[in-house]
């Protein structure tokens, strides 16, 4: 059983793409719950703005999480202000539409850049940490588009599947650890991200 005072009592929550929609709510909620925030976003003036809305002890990190090491960079920033991290919410993720073909090299390449690379990189990061700690809990937004191909976002579903599947396995993997890992799943949501 996730014991949530004792997760808040031992470090922070970090939110990866927290300035608005389901990032923001899911750092809303840890917020209530008692948790010191670590939010990041690559817009830093929406990441401003949310920190403000979110009140309470929020360090704020931009970061553009499409850029090569960007994810490693950040968790080392974090690490290096002393900050231990107890929650992960891997919540960035960028998509396309149109015809798998006709979607630009350029544009999958940040969306596997997001969605699979940077929520990796940080999975492992911060599993590292929670293993050896013994406690944590790691929780990553994927999509009911996890669960079939997405003809005209192609990308975007692939990439959801790959990281349901990934998180399913780190599941496995540390659950004698004491450390939580969760995979959600959430359908359409009107939170800005088709626009």
């Amino acid at each position: 059983m996730l014991n949530f005072n004792e997760l808040k009592a031992r470090g922070a929550a970090l939110v990866t793409g927290a300035s608005r929609g389901f990032g923001f709510e899911m750092a809303k909620q840890l917020s209530r719950l008692g948790f010191d925030l670590v939010i990041t976003e690559r817009d830093r003036a929406a990441l401003g703005e949310a920190a403000a809305k979110l009140g309470g002890n929020v360090a704020v990190y931009p970061a553009d999480l499409s850029e090569p090491d960007a994810a490693k960079k950040l968790y080392g920033a974090i690490k290096a202000d002393g900050i231990t991290l107890s929650v992960l919410v891997n919540n960035a993720g960028l998509g396309a539409s149109g015809e798998a073909w006709e979607v630009s090299e350029e544009r999958d390449g940040k969306i596997i850049s997001v969605n699979v690379s940077a929520a990796v990189t940080l999975s492992k990061l911060s599993l590292s940490d929670a293993c050896r700690r013994g406690y944590g809990a790691l929780c990553n937004v994927c999509s009911v588009g996890a669960f079939q191909p997405g003809p005209y976002t192609a990308s975007y579903y692939a990439s959801k599947s790959f990281l349901h599947s990934y998180t399913l396995a780190c599941r496995y993997e540390a659950k004698s650890r004491g450390v939580a890992v969760t995979s959600v799943c959430p359908g359409p949501l009107d939170t800005g991200f088709f626009r």
